[in-house]
């Protein structure tokens, strides 16, 4: 990326036309140097750009499916307890970051954590999982989860 802290880099960066920068060139080198002077450990950061393994998809659409059967328990959409993404992001934490309550997470703290995050966790750290169907009387088939006891 191209520093813009100069008047100079600003006229050079494509996309800001010359009377832009003469307008607001101040106001801009201003505040890059205000992002400058904030401490790294203060900026956000953002999560690996790279794309997800296969085995990290599959087992975040393995556990949409879990998700989808615990919201369904609880007559309530599956998006009000975790998106795709945010499954993709709970398959991507490490042991340690599952075991503790994170903010960032909405699935790993409060409501969400009771009804559904420690079930996932489970799931991630290696307790198995069984499914039966069930042949209902009125002819329709019912899916059933339980985890097993590693």
């Amino acid at each position: 990326r191209r520093q813009t802290d100069s008047i100079d880099a600003l006229k050079k960066l494509r996309g800001i036309r010359i009377d832009q920068v003469r307008r607001f060139a101040e106001d801009i080198s201003d505040c890059v140097r205000a992002g400058k002077a904030i401490p790294d450990k203060e900026c956000p950061s953002f999560p690996s750009s790279r794309a997800p393994y296969k085995s990290e998809i599959l087992t975040a659409d393995f556990l949409f499916m879990v998700l989808k059967l615990l919201s369904s328990d609880l007559d309530l959409a599956t998006e009000h307890l975790a998106t795709r993404d945010e499954l993709q992001a709970l398959v991507r934490l490490k042991d340690n970051q599952l075991d503790k309550d994170d903010a960032k997470h909405r699935l790993l703290t409060g409501w969400r954590r009771e009804v559904a995050g420690d079930v996932l966790v489970s799931i991630l750290q290696g307790e198995g999982v069984t499914f039966d169907v069930t042949s209902q009387k009125n002819g329709a088939r019912s899916l059933e989860m339980s985890l097993k006891n590693s």
